[in-house]
Protein backbone atom coordinates (compact mmCIF):
# COMPACT_ATOMS: atom_id res chain seq x y z
CA UNK A 1 0.00 0.00 0.00
CA UNK A 2 1.08 3.45 -0.71
CA UNK A 3 1.63 6.08 2.20
CA UNK A 4 -1.80 7.51 0.90
CA UNK A 5 -3.40 4.34 0.96
CA UNK A 6 -2.45 3.35 4.33
CA UNK A 7 -3.80 7.36 5.56
CA UNK A 8 -6.83 6.53 4.50
CA UNK A 9 -6.99 3.28 5.70
CA UNK A 10 -6.04 5.32 9.29
CA UNK A 11 -8.57 8.02 8.36
CA UNK A 12 -11.43 5.15 8.14
CA UNK A 13 -11.13 3.97 11.61
CA UNK A 14 -11.74 7.31 13.39
CA UNK A 15 -7.76 8.78 13.21
CA UNK A 16 -7.09 12.23 13.33
CA UNK A 17 -5.94 13.71 10.34
CA UNK A 18 -2.35 15.23 11.80
CA UNK A 19 -1.76 11.60 13.75
CA UNK A 20 -2.87 9.69 10.39
CA UNK A 21 -0.28 11.39 8.28
CA UNK A 22 2.62 10.99 11.28
CA UNK A 23 1.85 7.34 11.39
CA UNK A 24 1.24 6.63 7.39
CA UNK A 25 4.79 8.13 7.14
CA UNK A 26 6.18 6.64 9.67
CA UNK A 27 5.28 2.96 8.16
CA UNK A 28 6.51 3.75 4.73
CA UNK A 29 9.00 1.50 3.43
CA UNK A 30 12.37 2.34 2.62
CA UNK A 31 15.98 0.53 1.16
CA UNK A 32 19.51 1.84 1.10
CA UNK A 33 22.25 0.63 -0.90
CA UNK A 34 25.10 0.62 0.56
CA UNK A 35 28.55 0.39 -0.84
CA UNK A 36 31.86 0.00 -0.84
CA UNK A 37 31.67 -1.10 3.04
CA UNK A 38 34.20 -2.38 4.76
CA UNK A 39 34.00 -6.16 6.93
CA UNK A 40 34.13 -4.51 10.06
CA UNK A 41 30.65 -2.50 8.97
CA UNK A 42 29.31 -4.78 7.71
CA UNK A 43 29.38 -7.07 10.72
CA UNK A 44 28.30 -5.00 13.05
CA UNK A 45 25.19 -3.97 11.00
CA UNK A 46 24.15 -7.82 10.92
CA UNK A 47 24.45 -7.60 14.76
CA UNK A 48 22.51 -4.15 14.91
CA UNK A 49 20.13 -4.35 11.87
CA UNK A 50 17.35 -6.71 13.87
CA UNK A 51 17.33 -5.05 16.97
CA UNK A 52 15.93 -2.03 15.03
CA UNK A 53 13.51 -4.54 13.12
CA UNK A 54 15.45 -3.83 9.49
CA UNK A 55 15.99 -6.52 7.02
CA UNK A 56 19.65 -6.95 5.92
CA UNK A 57 20.95 -8.55 2.30
CA UNK A 58 24.78 -8.31 2.41
CA UNK A 59 27.92 -8.56 0.13
CA UNK A 60 31.84 -8.86 0.12
CA UNK A 61 31.63 -5.02 0.39
CA UNK A 62 27.72 -3.89 -0.05
CA UNK A 63 24.71 -3.90 1.95
CA UNK A 64 21.07 -3.75 1.38
CA UNK A 65 19.40 -2.18 4.54
CA UNK A 66 15.41 -2.14 4.45
CA UNK A 67 12.75 -1.62 6.99
CA UNK A 68 10.01 1.33 7.68
CA UNK A 69 10.96 4.98 7.95
CA UNK A 70 10.46 5.20 11.56
CA UNK A 71 12.59 2.44 12.77
CA UNK A 72 15.59 3.26 10.24
CA UNK A 73 15.38 6.60 11.62
CA UNK A 74 15.79 5.32 15.04
CA UNK A 75 18.58 3.54 13.73
CA UNK A 76 20.38 6.47 12.19
CA UNK A 77 19.54 8.39 15.68
CA UNK A 78 20.94 5.88 17.88
CA UNK A 79 23.41 7.07 20.35
CA UNK A 80 24.24 3.00 21.00
CA UNK A 81 25.64 1.79 17.41
CA UNK A 82 29.12 0.91 17.55
CA UNK A 83 31.96 3.58 17.00
CA UNK A 84 32.46 1.67 13.08
CA UNK A 85 28.87 2.62 12.19
CA UNK A 86 28.94 6.11 13.55
CA UNK A 87 29.56 8.03 9.27
CA UNK A 88 27.19 5.68 8.27
CA UNK A 89 24.39 6.13 10.27
CA UNK A 90 25.02 9.86 9.77
CA UNK A 91 24.97 8.91 6.04
CA UNK A 92 21.61 6.95 6.44
CA UNK A 93 19.77 9.46 8.36
CA UNK A 94 20.32 12.13 5.35
CA UNK A 95 18.70 9.77 2.88
CA UNK A 96 15.56 8.95 4.79
CA UNK A 97 12.84 11.15 2.85
CA UNK A 98 11.66 14.53 4.57
CA UNK A 99 8.08 14.24 4.97
CA UNK A 100 6.13 15.75 1.36
CA UNK A 101 5.91 19.15 1.35
CA UNK A 102 2.28 20.22 1.81
CA UNK A 103 2.18 23.28 -0.50
CA UNK A 104 4.06 25.64 -3.05
CA UNK A 105 3.70 29.26 -2.94
CA UNK A 106 4.29 30.31 -7.29
CA UNK A 107 3.74 34.18 -6.67
CA UNK A 108 -0.04 34.66 -6.31
CA UNK A 109 -0.73 30.82 -6.52
CA UNK A 110 -0.59 28.42 -3.64
CA UNK A 111 -0.97 24.39 -4.99
CA UNK A 112 -2.29 22.61 -2.54
CA UNK A 113 -0.13 19.25 -2.70
CA UNK A 114 -1.87 17.01 -0.19
CA UNK A 115 -3.30 15.20 -3.90
CA UNK A 116 -1.02 15.31 -7.09
CA UNK A 117 -1.63 18.76 -9.09
CA UNK A 118 -1.91 18.62 -12.87
CA UNK A 119 -1.31 21.73 -14.96
CA UNK A 120 -0.62 22.37 -18.67
CA UNK A 121 1.96 24.92 -17.54
CA UNK A 122 3.71 26.71 -14.86
CA UNK A 123 2.36 30.24 -13.94
CA UNK A 124 4.61 32.61 -15.85
CA UNK A 125 6.03 34.50 -12.65
CA UNK A 126 8.01 31.05 -11.44
CA UNK A 127 11.87 31.44 -12.45
CA UNK A 128 12.95 27.88 -13.68
CA UNK A 129 16.62 28.15 -13.52
CA UNK A 130 19.61 25.26 -13.75
CA UNK A 131 21.16 23.72 -10.78
CA UNK A 132 24.58 23.10 -12.62
CA UNK A 133 24.59 26.57 -14.77
CA UNK A 134 24.56 28.06 -10.99
CA UNK A 135 27.09 25.48 -9.45
CA UNK A 136 29.08 26.48 -12.10
CA UNK A 137 29.01 29.89 -11.76
CA UNK A 138 30.06 29.32 -7.92
CA UNK A 139 32.73 27.84 -8.52
CA UNK A 140 34.08 31.33 -9.93
CA UNK A 141 33.45 33.19 -7.14
CA UNK A 142 29.70 33.99 -7.09
CA UNK A 143 26.90 33.02 -4.77
CA UNK A 144 24.62 30.56 -6.13
CA UNK A 145 21.41 32.16 -4.75
CA UNK A 146 22.70 35.35 -6.10
CA UNK A 147 23.03 33.73 -9.40
CA UNK A 148 19.56 32.53 -8.97
CA UNK A 149 18.46 36.21 -8.40
CA UNK A 150 20.55 37.78 -11.25
CA UNK A 151 19.30 34.67 -13.11
CA UNK A 152 15.57 35.70 -12.80
CA UNK A 153 15.76 39.55 -13.25
CA UNK A 154 17.25 38.93 -16.45
CA UNK A 155 14.85 36.50 -17.80
CA UNK A 156 12.29 39.21 -16.81
CA UNK A 157 10.43 37.43 -14.41
CA UNK A 158 9.41 38.84 -10.90
CA UNK A 159 10.40 36.14 -7.78
CA UNK A 160 7.22 34.40 -7.00
CA UNK A 161 8.31 30.86 -7.33
CA UNK A 162 11.22 29.33 -8.34
CA UNK A 163 11.94 25.65 -9.80
CA UNK A 164 15.08 24.56 -9.86
CA UNK A 165 16.14 21.97 -12.56
CA UNK A 166 19.32 19.63 -12.62
CA UNK A 167 21.93 19.88 -15.28
CA UNK A 168 23.37 16.02 -15.36
CA UNK A 169 21.76 12.92 -13.83
CA UNK A 170 25.20 12.60 -12.36
CA UNK A 171 25.57 15.69 -10.62
CA UNK A 172 21.95 16.45 -10.28
CA UNK A 173 21.62 15.36 -6.11
CA UNK A 174 24.82 17.87 -5.58
CA UNK A 175 23.78 20.70 -7.92
CA UNK A 176 20.19 20.67 -6.11
CA UNK A 177 21.33 20.59 -3.04
CA UNK A 178 23.79 23.39 -3.05
CA UNK A 179 21.61 25.73 -4.83
CA UNK A 180 18.96 25.27 -2.08
CA UNK A 181 20.99 25.58 0.71
CA UNK A 182 22.79 29.16 -0.44
CA UNK A 183 19.02 30.18 -1.33
CA UNK A 184 17.84 29.38 1.79
CA UNK A 185 21.28 30.83 3.70
CA UNK A 186 20.39 34.24 1.75
CA UNK A 187 16.82 34.32 2.82
CA UNK A 188 14.83 33.24 -0.38
CA UNK A 189 11.17 31.59 0.91
CA UNK A 190 11.43 27.99 1.47
CA UNK A 191 8.13 28.07 0.48
CA UNK A 192 8.40 29.53 -3.27
CA UNK A 193 11.08 26.76 -4.13
CA UNK A 194 10.73 23.56 -5.96
CA UNK A 195 12.71 21.27 -7.50
CA UNK A 196 12.58 19.57 -11.45
CA UNK A 197 15.13 16.14 -11.00
CA UNK A 198 14.28 15.62 -14.84
CA UNK A 199 15.71 12.56 -16.17
CA UNK A 200 17.63 12.10 -13.07
CA UNK A 201 16.60 8.66 -11.47
CA UNK A 202 15.28 7.70 -8.95
CA UNK A 203 13.30 10.08 -7.96
CA UNK A 204 12.70 9.31 -4.63
CA UNK A 205 16.72 10.14 -3.68
CA UNK A 206 15.60 14.05 -3.93
CA UNK A 207 12.46 13.43 -1.25
CA UNK A 208 14.87 14.23 1.17
CA UNK A 209 15.20 17.75 0.51
CA UNK A 210 11.24 18.50 1.60
CA UNK A 211 10.61 20.48 -1.64
CA UNK A 212 8.04 19.91 -4.49
CA UNK A 213 9.16 17.57 -7.56
CA UNK A 214 7.86 18.55 -10.31
CA UNK A 215 7.26 16.10 -13.56
CA UNK A 216 6.84 17.22 -16.83
CA UNK A 217 5.52 14.33 -19.00
CA UNK A 218 2.40 13.27 -21.19
CA UNK A 219 3.26 9.48 -20.81
CA UNK A 220 1.15 8.20 -18.16
CA UNK A 221 3.21 5.45 -17.22
CA UNK A 222 6.04 8.06 -16.74
CA UNK A 223 3.72 9.74 -14.50
CA UNK A 224 2.74 6.72 -12.14
CA UNK A 225 6.49 5.70 -12.09
CA UNK A 226 6.82 9.90 -10.97
CA UNK A 227 4.57 9.76 -7.98
CA UNK A 228 6.16 6.56 -6.70
CA UNK A 229 8.64 8.50 -6.42
CA UNK A 230 7.60 11.44 -4.79
CA UNK A 231 6.53 13.70 -7.90
CA UNK A 232 3.64 15.83 -6.90
CA UNK A 233 2.83 18.54 -9.39
CA UNK A 234 2.83 17.35 -13.24
CA UNK A 235 3.27 19.63 -15.93
CA UNK A 236 1.40 17.84 -18.80
CA UNK A 237 -1.15 18.65 -22.00
CA UNK A 238 -2.70 14.88 -21.76
CA UNK A 239 -4.41 15.33 -17.94
CA UNK A 240 -6.69 12.98 -18.14
CA UNK A 241 -4.90 10.27 -18.97
CA UNK A 242 -2.04 10.80 -16.04
CA UNK A 243 -5.26 11.81 -13.47
CA UNK A 244 -6.20 8.03 -14.20
CA UNK A 245 -2.81 6.56 -13.63
CA UNK A 246 -2.06 8.74 -11.10
CA UNK A 247 -5.58 7.88 -9.19
CA UNK A 248 -4.68 4.21 -10.11
CA UNK A 249 -1.05 4.88 -7.76
CA UNK A 250 -2.66 6.73 -5.38
CA UNK A 251 -5.18 4.11 -4.21
CA UNK A 252 -2.78 0.54 -4.64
Amino acid sequence: MTVRAVRAVLLSHGWEGEAADAAAAGLESWTHHLQGLPPEQIESLLRVASRFGADLVTGPDWALLAGTRSRLSSLARSWSLPPELHELAVSIGIGLPADPAPFWRAGSIVFDLSNPVLVDRLPPDVAVVNAYDLSSRAEGGSSRAEGLSSRAEGEGSRIGGWLITAGSAENAISDIAAVLDDALIRGVDAETLAIDPGWAPPLARFRRFGRPIVCTTNDPVHAALARLGGAQIFVTSAPGELRRALDLVEYA
